[in-house]
C-alpha cells in the first residue's frame, strides 16, 4: 500500500474510532498518524519520534504514547515483544490477514514476515475451547539467508587458514 493511501486508510480508521468514543481529533495526532505511515513494518517508538522530528514536526513524547495506546485499542496497531525484550509495533491495515509468522535472525536481529503460512492459518483455525483468539503471532528464530552466507564465508576461510598454518 502506497504512503499515502495508508495514511488516508489509517486517518480514516482512526477519525472513524476517535469520533465513536467521543475523543477529540487533534492536528498531533494525524502528525503521529502521518510518521506511523512512513515507518517500516515493525517499528519502535524511537522511529516513530524520529519520523515524526524528520517531518519537522514536534510531538511530545507522551502524546506519541497515547496515540500508540489509542491505536492499539483501534486495533489499527499491533504491539509485540520479541526475544530481546524489545517491543516493536506495526500498522494492522498492512497485514493482509490478522495472523502472521515472523522470522527473526538471531545474529543481525532482521524480522522477516511470512503473510501466508499454513502453520498460522492452521492455528487460526483451531479451537482453543472456551478461549476466543484474535489473531496468531508465531515467531521462528535462527540465522537468515545473508548472515549464514557470511558464517560459511568466514568459517571457510578460517578452516583455510588453519590448514595453511598446520601443513607448514
Amino acid at each position: 500500500m502506497s504512503d499515502s493511501r495508508n495514511t488516508n486508510s489509517l486517518m480514516t480508521a482512526f477519525n472513524s474510532y476517535l469520533r465513536a468514543h467521543r475523543l477529540r481529533e487533534t492536528y498531533e495526532r494525524k502528525v503521529v498518524i502521518q510518521a506511523l505511515s512512513q515507518c517500516p513494518g515493525h517499528f519502535d517508538l524511537e522511529t516513530l519520534s524520529y519520523a515524526i522530528s524528520s517531518n519537522g514536526d514536534r510531538v511530545s513524547r507522551a502524546t506519541i504514547y497515547n496515540t500508540i495506546a489509542l491505536l492499539m485499542k483501534a486495533n489499527l496497531v499491533r504491539r509485540q515483544q520479541f526475544a530481546d525484550g524489545q517491543y516493536l509495533y506495526e500498522c494492522t491495515l498492512r497485514l493482509p490477514s490478522g495472523n502472521q509468522l515472523h522470522l527473526i535472525c538471531n545474529v543481525c536481529g532482521k524480522i522477516t514476515d511470512l503473510r501466508s503460512s499454513t502453520v498460522t492459518k492452521e492455528l487460526g483455525n483451531m479451537k482453543f475451547g472456551s478461549f476466543s483468539p484474535e489473531y496468531v503471532s508465531m515467531s521462528v528464530y535462527g540465522t537468515c539467508a545473508r548472515c549464514s552466507r557470511r558464517i560459511r564465508r568466514e568459517t571457510g576461510e578460517q578452516k583455510t587458514a588453519q590448514f595453511r598454518n598446520n601443513n607448514h
